[in-house]
């Protein structure tokens, strides 16, 4: 069992009625063997299987059962943190999926959890259309009406002069009036050019609704809010009986040194990469592209030595926004040497063996992949189960049991 403070154990179930408890021992490091446990009349009556005595008096959390032709095997979990690092190149989505996390598996956000949300939506939708006024000048693109272009003034001024965080009703007209003018809808189609956060149109579109007295934000509106992650933020929760332990590292360059050697030994890694950032530049270095970045990280993570013997799990994220900008842009202009079909399915699996095949362990090390949304929580739920799945899979595996 790779982590720290992880248990895994099996009791074995003969079908004789009388085999005591001989205890409990060490095979290998974190994890443990319950010898010959079974149907003992002294805990409970004759030829039951008593699990629930494991789990009553030996602080057993989880118990898997795992069948043979003649023993009947139980793969015993002990109550136990499984440590899972979430990483991959800023923006791509790792601080969603944390936060998908908490919506799914700790009874989402409280109402005030979810007031507090408001000053970041409202800071993020600011930057959006700042971003794209910006985005006019650098592309050259002229403004559909000479009105527009005034307003474009006024909400550089407000924006140096309102409290962070705030939509006071000046400044929430000036940009109603602004997104629905040509120019900056045109300069918003080219924003693969410049930096622009991915949730602009979504809060832009529904900036109306986000302004009415007693706005309170939904799931999708905290889900696409985004804040630069600093350092190492860690969230704990249960899936299928296990206790997980999520960290969140950010993932700009500056970032990485902070954490790089911090996680080894860790039971699974989920690396999550932008699917839909093919087209784009880095925010740190405006020379590099953001999936040539996240290749070079994820070829660094996957075959550093600190995580030679932990389980990894490749998360292509975004892949709604993926399958719009597919459609528009080739993927050649990031990889020169594709020339398949501009489409969703082939596009998207020639960038999963990118990533796969920097494995350079593909003989003894099985990289597992999935598409994936990070704002659509079924998409999500779904895809951890299978995660979870996985690491239960790869730790039987370490102990010989699967």
């Amino acid at each position: 069992m790779k982590g720290t403070g992880a248990g895994l154990g099996f009791a074995v179930r003969f079908s004789l009625p009388c085999f005591p408890v001989i205890g409990i021992t060490q095979i290998v490091s974190h994890c443990f063997l319950v010898a010959m446990y079974g149907t003992v009349s002294d805990y409970g009556s004759p030829m039951q299987t008593d699990v629930s005595f494991l789990m009553r008096h030996h602080g057993v959390h989880y118990v898997l059962p795992y069948a043979s032709l003649t023993v009947a095997l139980y793969i015993v979990f002990y109550e136990s943190f499984f440590p899972c690092f979430c990483t991959g190149a800023g923006e791509s989505g790792k601080s969603t999926i944390v936060k998908q996390m908490k919506i799914i598996h700790q009874d989402g956000y409280s109402l005030e959890e979810s007031l507090e949300f408001i000053t970041i939506i409202y800071s993020n939708t600011l930057q959006s259309i700042m971003a794209i006024v910006k985005g006019m000048t650098q592309l050259n693109i002229s403004y559909g009406d000479t009105s527009a272009q005034d307003d474009s003034r006024k909400l550089m001024h407000l924006a140096d002069t309102i409290e962070e965080g705030t939509m006071p009703k000046e400044l929430s007209d000036i940009i109603l009036r602004l997104w629905k003018d040509t120019g900056i809808q045109a300069c918003f189609d080219r924003s693969s050019e410049y930096q622009l956060n991915d949730s602009a149109g979504y809060y832009l579109n529904d900036l109306e609704r986000l302004i009415q007295p007693g706005y309170v934000p939904t799931e999708q509106d905290m889900l696409r809010s985004r804040v630069k992650t600093t350092g190492i933020i860690e969230t704990q929760f249960g899936l299928k009986d296990l206790n997980f332990r999520m960290f969140d590292v950010g993932g700009q360059r500056s970032e990485r040194k902070k954490w790089i050697h911090c996680f080894e030994g860790v039971t699974c890694i989920i690396f999550i990469a932008a699917l839909s950032a093919y087209d784009m530049v880095l925010v740190e270095d405006d020379e590099v592209n953001r999936m040539h970045e996240s290749l070079h990280l994820f070829n660094s993570i996957c075959n550093h030595r600190y995580f030679a013997a932990t389980s990894i799990v490749l998360f292509l994220n975004k892949k709604d926004v993926f399958t719009e900008k597919i459609k528009k842009a080739h993927l050649s202009m990031c990889f020169p040497d594709y020339d398949g079909p501009n489409t969703y399915e082939d596009a998207g699996n020639y960038i999963k063996l990118q990533f796969l095949d920097l494995n350079l362990r593909r003989d003894i090390k099985e990289i597992y992949s999935h598409m994936t949304c990070a704002t659509d929580t079924e998409n999500v739920k779904f895809v951890f189960d299978a995660v979870t799945d996985i690491i239960i899979k790869e730790n039987l595996k370490d102990c010989g049991l699967f």
